[in-house]
């Protein structure tokens, strides 16, 4: 008694002791797994979301691991100044989202980025 439970309307044998209980299914995932996106901070989307085909950009040199995919990637787009440049070179937009919040890239330090109108919410007038 005790050592195991039944569901009546599952089949198969009752969950043994050491396994997870029911509750512990409640709490929060530690990480994601592989096949879902990845979320990042609100400050990272409201910024990305800014961004134009012409906003200039600097990334970090070598940023990535040597012998993966994404470094080959990284090694073609990091060459680019401006992140339409970017994309044509192979980034994909989940990749410039990555690296801004790793911070292997960052807006070039004089570039300003204008909020466009009606945006976040805004009432038209």
């Amino acid at each position: 008694p005790g050592s195991s439970w039944h569901c009546p309307s599952r089949s198969g044998p009752p969950l043994q002791q050491g396994l997870p209980r029911r509750h512990s299914l409640r709490r929060p995932l530690r990480s994601l797994p592989s096949r879902m996106a990845p979320a990042y901070g609100e400050a990272v989307y409201r910024m990305v979301s800014r961004w134009t085909e012409t906003t200039r950009l600097e990334f970090v040199p070598n940023a990535k691991r040597p012998g993966t995919k994404s470094f080959d990637r990284y090694s073609a787009y990091s060459q680019a100044r401006y992140v339409g440049e970017a994309l044509r070179l192979g980034a994909k937009p989940e990749d410039l989202v990555h690296d801004y919040s790793k911070k292997f890239l960052r807006m070039h330090h004089g570039q300003r980025v204008k909020v466009p109108e009606n945006i976040m919410g805004e009432e038209e007038k």
